[in-house]
């Protein structure tokens, strides 16, 4: 008379390589920016997608060497600097990465109403609307900032990259001030 423990022993290690078999050893990359380039608002939306995956890498292809971030001149006011280059940017938006990673920025990009698409090679974007909270896991604090954004992009081999980039709060609260994104970049 045969074991039933061990024919049930012996049919669970023959099934061990059926089941191995349709194991996919290789991990799924986490999510990634999905960049398109090619177009203005496609190039908006990657940026966008940069911020809220804390992708570098990424954020880094979306510039021109030349590019300049220029601070709403409130935040100039209050003691930083009228504008940045690329290297500040990076080092910026890496620091903010780094720091509370992805799970913890939130960002929303809105285009203006009415937007087409340019013909020409440049093109500058006025209006984009943006919502953007920043969460600091070891201290809980938010950082939220609302305001409005001009770009300028140039489009080269097909591909459009970002040349200037103005922060614009546009109001400020009475007897105290809100953050701007600007703000937020530089306290990183």
């Amino acid at each position: 008379m045969r074991n039933p423990r061990a024919t049930v022993v012996i049919v669970s290690l023959l099934a061990i390589p059926v089941l191995l078999a349709g194991c996919d050893t290789v991990t799924e990359p986490e999510d990634q920016v999905e960049s398109d380039l090619t177009t203005v608002e496609g190039a908006i939306l990657t940026l966008e997608q940069c911020w809220d995956l804390a992708d570098l890498d990424a954020y880094a292809g979306v510039f021109t060497d030349e590019f300049i971030f220029y601070f709403d001149p409130q935040d100039v006011d209050h003691g930083l600097p009228p504008s940045w280059g690329l290297q500040d940017e990076l080092d910026a938006a890496g620091n903010i990465f780094d720091i509370v990673g992805a799970n913890n920025i939130e960002l929303t990009l809105t285009m203006p109403d009415g937007f087409d698409e340019p013909e020409d090679d440049t093109c500058t974007v006025n209006g984009v609307a943006y919502e953007i909270r920043v969460t600091h896991p070891d201290d809980d604090i938010i950082y939220a900032a609302q305001g409005m954004c001009n770009f300028s992009l140039d489009r080269s081999d097909g591909e459009w990259r970002f040349t200037t980039w103005y922060d614009l709060v546009g109001y400020r609260l009475l007897g105290g001030m809100s953050t701007s994104w600007g703000q937020i970049k530089a306290m990183n």
